[in-house]
């Protein structure tokens, strides 16, 4: 494992996440330490979330594998189901989604979702995709 310095942390910005990160997992399938899991199925608190020295606490990086629903285009599913005698709980988006631009190209959007089961927990997921072609244009 290669030694990094000492205070190296992982904060990209979303262009940064769409352009190399995301980027590289969809074109080439190289994920380098950003690990796969769907989160949508259990409880955030109960997922088993990687230790990784570069994320800040409590903060954790992941590729989400999209579903296939009715024959159309892959989605992903943002509701967990129920577990013993709890309702279950949903990610549900709070600002809408966000272009992702480089300049004046979009590269990519955005949405924000926060954890209701069934009030409003304080767990938040940021989730950035490519343009939906899916395909990363670049085109300067």
């Amino acid at each position: 494992m290669k030694i990094l310095p000492v205070g190296s942390r992982f904060c990209p910005t979303d262009l940064g996440l769409v352009r190399l990160y995301l980027r590289n997992k969809v074109e080439r399938n190289q994920s380098s330490f950003i690990t796969t899991m769907d989160i949508h199925q259990d409880y955030p608190w109960l997922l088993p979330h990687v230790n990784n020295p570069l994320f800040n606490n409590n903060e954790w990086y992941y590729f989400v594998p999209l579903t296939e629903r009715g024959g159309k285009i892959l989605s992903v599913h943002r509701k967990v189901a129920a577990r013993g005698g709890s309702e279950g709980g949903t990610w549900r988006s709070n600002d809408g989604k966000k272009e992702i631009k480089d300049g004046h190209m979009q590269k990519g959007d955005g949405l924000r979702a926060v954890f209701h089961v069934p009030q409003e927990s304080a767990w938040k997921a940021c989730q950035d995709r490519l343009t939906e072609d899916g395909v990363f244009s670049s085109q300067e």
